[in-house]
């Protein structure tokens, strides 16, 4: 049994024993010091490298910027740039000659599509697997990251934005396919992922490829400034500033409701520096356990959280007077604009009462049933009796005022790139839900999508929250809680994601600067493992899992 045990295994590890080895950079400016983000990852590909011979390849002019770095500081032998700016240039014979007398590829960034029309079935492409092959690196950033997995999102049309792959998960930006570089099976990457809020973008790949093979692909994305070095053996380890995320569908559910991105139940794995992922066996190494027994229940309560545009307040609103609740029940307006009671009153409401937020009194807190709150502060919401009222009125809190309804609410986040420069901090919320956080996620304001994206798991590993909620801009979520399980149900116009964790959930913080430099601050980034997520559409309903 052991002999046959040890056969089994040396089978499993066979592929990845013959192969080489990747270094799969997501993005960003590489910093020329010794300390930078980039030295480690960078050294570790040329000492993987049997001659230390470096090609550097791009689909365009390039300058010697990076074969210099890996000569100065990484320890090359010998570096140098192989411009292939055409695919009969990237079919010549000597250039997949003297490719090969190279034991590490670096394909520079720039345009994926132009790469894959390149260098898809050409003597270049015959060069880098055989490379591979030997027990070569070969190495990526940005678009030449993005071209290494089995399927390849091509960039055939528009780069796919997030927004419009939430919306529309067949949407005609997102082409993929599966007949180019075979490195890593099983696969589609993502690149510059944090930073562009890519993650909706990432999940609509996945279902699309799903949808239209018949077959799973694992998401794997590396964010800017950060880098995943992969050995032979199928280990992968963490560079860099950001985090290297992994993702898995775990139902059959892909693309779902009136054409919007659906999923119930997505494995996330989220790693920082220092952490490493083995991907053979699927574990994730090198963060902290998470103790979430000290956080109580949901109590029961009916809750209406809206994003911060005026569609999503209208949505409220009308929610609000027509689906919770009877229609001529009283409903107290704090915070409310003339066009608020407009709103409910078409949508049949019949007794409304419209207050200064902080005018109103206790005798008007009785007489209603029902309360919308625009968005507050918190020292105002502090202020109203909501906790006790939430078992038996219905309470609708839009923008800013539903930011704060978790246990944690990540401040600082209007700031530009507030994330990026650390400048993003976790603070105490209202607690109405218990355990949980809720993050604004733009993708529409490229200046804030990278708040957006890393803010919910960073507070979620700040403060060992169970999870948490994603509220796009045109999200409307019903948050039911009964028996202390939280059903979520969307009145808005696009998807809204959730996040939670599993009993053997583990967090970290990320803590590696571009520099390295004293008194840096690091990203506002955490890694996670051991959680899920899920996607849900508009008109969709979704049970959280019992905690």
């Amino acid at each position: 049994m052991n002999r046959l045990f040890l056969f089994l295994a040396l089978l499993l590890l066979a592929p990845w024993a013959s192969a080489g080895k990747l270094l799969l950079v997501g993005g960003g400016t590489e910093q020329d010091s010794p300390q930078a983000w980039n030295a480690e990852p960078y050294r570790w590909a040329v000492r993987n490298a049997a001659n230390r011979r470096v090609a550097v390849i791009s689909h365009g002019p390039s300058s010697n910027w990076i074969p210099d770095y890996f000569v100065r500081h990484c320890g090359a032998a010998y570096a140098r740039v192989f411009a292939l700016t055409s695919r009969d240039t990237a079919d010549r014979q000597d250039v997949m000659d003297s490719l090969l007398s190279y034991d590490m590829v670096f394909l520079k960034g720039g345009d994926q599509q132009l790469y894959f029309r390149y260098f898809r079935g050409t003597k270049t492409q015959q060069a880098l697997e055989r490379i591979f092959e030997r027990g070569g690196v070969i190495a990526g950033t940005s678009a030449g990251m993005a071209i290494l997995s089995e399927v390849v999102y091509t960039a055939a049309n528009m780069s796919a934005a997030s927004a419009d792959c939430l919306r529309d998960p067949r949407h005609p930006d997102i082409t993929l396919s599966g007949d180019f570089l075979p490195f890593f099976p099983g696969y589609v990457f993502d690149t510059h992922f944090v930073e562009r809020g890519r993650l909706p973008r990432l999940l609509a790949f996945m279902g699309y490829w799903r949808e239209a093979s018949g077959q799973s692909a694992r998401g794997l994305a590396v964010d800017d400034r950060t880098a995943l070095a992969i050995d032979e053996q199928g280990l992968g380890t963490v560079f860099g500033t950001g985090a290297v995320s992994i993702f898995e569908l775990r139902s059959p559910s892909g693309l779902g409701l009136g054409g919007h991105l659906a999923l119930d139940s997505v494995g996330v794995v989220q790693l920082v520096q220092g952490c490493s992922y083995d991907f053979l066996r699927h574990e994730a190494r090198g963060l902290e356990a998470m103790d979430l027994a000290r956080w109580p229940a949901s109590p029961e309560a009916d809750w209406l959280l809206a994003g911060p545009s005026e569609q999503a307040r209208a949505l409220a609103a009308q929610a609000l007077a027509s689906r919770l609740g009877r229609r001529r029940d009283p409903v107290l307006l704090l915070a409310a604009q003339e066009q608020d009671a407009e709103r409910m009153r078409s949508a049949g409401a019949r007794f409304l009462r419209p207050r200064p937020a902080e005018r109103a009194g206790h005798d008007d807190w009785v007489w209603a049933d029902k309360i919308f709150l625009g968005p507050l502060g918190l020292e105002a919401l502090r202020a109203m009796p909501l906790p006790s009222l939430a078992e038996s009125k219905s309470v609708a809190l839009v923008g800013e005022s539903a930011f704060w309804a978790g246990q944690a609410h990540v401040a600082g986040l209007d700031e530009p790139d507030a994330a990026s420069r650390g400048l993003a901090r976790v603070e105490e919320g209202l607690a109405l839900l218990p355990g949980l956080a809720v993050c604004p996620l733009w993708l529409e304001d490229p200046e804030r999508a990278q708040n957006g994206a890393a803010s919910l798991p960073f507070a979620v590993a700040s403060q060992g929250l169970r999870g948490g909620i994603w509220l796009s801009e045109r999200a409307v979520l019903r948050c039911q809680t009964r028996d202390g399980r939280t059903q979520l149900t969307n009145f808005g116009q696009t998807a809204a994601l959730a996040l939670w964790c599993y009993p053997d959930c583990r967090a970290g913080l990320a803590e590696q600067t571009d520099f390295g430099y004293p008194g840096e601050k690091p990203r506002a980034l955490a890694g996670l493992s051991h959680y899920g997520l899920a996607v849900i559409p508009p008109g969709g309903t979704w049970l959280c899992p019992a905690w």
